[in-house]
């Protein structure tokens, strides 16, 4: 049975006219809760929470009562920590959004979930990821945005399905070579970090397609770009670039290639190439 109380300005559930353990999934989305709700503890056959939108500061240490539990989205909330016991719902599969909280810390336990496809940490106070990262090898999908992430875990390259990785808005000065592991990476989002360098690692990404480094200082792109021949679009606005290889004539498959606002850069006349096969370039 699905329990749907979205947008109705609730503090807490009415009484229930259904058996707690009758219940699979439970959506409160976008309501005014200050606490979790202590009935949904009883719903032991629950697969699907959603307590986002709300102002809940706290997960109660039974969360893992809840042990069906497969997605949960708790974004939107004013968590500053998990409990241990949230790391023991080792059937999670699906998503996992902890977006938009107070998180400074995700502890190792993290590795447990290793079912997760989907994991978004945007929009929370985090300075470093676990190195248990690594064990979560069916991620397809992390979202780590607008974090205060300075380095990443070489272990991140373990996540060997990823298909999409964010990491817009960060403290980012560099990306770890295991980042070249990802061979089914798709999509590359490094926007408004603090680059300098272009990882070598990333030329080893054959199946890119979409890779922004936008706002950045990175001063350089590699002649090696040329081995991402999936690359669909590249974003390179507001970094420090003057040269470009002519390398770049070589991505085949290039639809779209921002250099806007790289002040010094010196437009080379291959570009027109670029623009007679069909790629938009900005300059």
């Amino acid at each position: 049975m699905q329990l749907s109380f979205m947008s109705q300005h609730l503090q807490k559930l009415p009484k229930l006219d259904v058996q707690p353990e009758s219940v699979t999934e439970l959506n409160i989305f976008d309501n005014q809760f200050a606490d979790f709700p202590q009935e949904a503890l009883a719903m032991i056959e629950l697969q699907t929470l959603n307590i986002s939108v709300n102002e809940i500061s706290a997960i109660p240490n039974t969360i893992d009562n809840l042990k069906k539990l497969t997605n949960i989205d708790f974004g939107h909330n004013q968590l500053s920590a998990l409990p241990e016991s949230f790391f023991q719902l080792t059937n999670l599969e699906d998503y996992c959004y902890l977006h938009n909280n107070k998180l400074s810390i995700i502890d190792a336990a993290i590795g447990n979930l290793n079912k997760i496809k989907y994991l978004n940490l945007s929009e929370n106070q985090l300075a470093t990821l676990p190195e248990t990262i690594g064990q979560l090898q069916k991620l397809l999908e992390l979202r780590i945005m607008e974090n205060k992430l300075t380095v990443l875990p070489p272990q991140l390259g373990e996540c060997s399905e990823l298909r999409e990785l964010y990491l817009n808005k960060n403290q980012l000065t560099m990306l770890p070579e295991t980042i070249g592991q990802l061979q089914k990476l798709r999509v590359l989002m490094v926007e408004n970090n603090q680059l300098t360098t272009f990882s070598d690692g990333i030329l080893q990404l054959n199946s890119l397609q979409r890779l922004s480094f936008r706002f950045n200082q990175i001063n350089e792109i590699p002649t090696g770009i040329s081995q991402l021949q999936n690359l669909i679009e590249l974003d390179l606005r507001s970094n420090n670039i003057t040269t470009l290889p002519e390398t770049v004539l070589q991505l085949k498959a290039l639809k779209r290639l921002d250099l806007r606002w790289n002040h010094d850069l010196v437009a080379p006349t291959w570009i027109e190439q670029l623009e007679a096969r069909g790629c938009v370039v900005y300059l």
